[in-house]
């Protein structure tokens, strides 16, 4: 039984890191794109504010 345990935890740590390992890049990318749109938002409210007080 313990074998069989073990076997199954390994099977199953296996699935789950390769995984990750796919989906991680796709994280990263998915950050960068966010910081991207934040900094374009908050660029286009500083010249939003900015024609307003012209």
């Amino acid at each position: 039984m313990l074998e069989a345990l073990n076997h199954l935890k390994e099977k199953h740590l296996n699935y789950v890191r390769f995984h990750r390992e796919r989906m991680e890049p796709q994280l990263d990318k998915n950050r960068e794109e966010e910081l991207e749109f934040l900094k374009e938002c908050e660029a286009l409210e500083e010249e939003f504010l900015s024609a307003l007080s012209d």
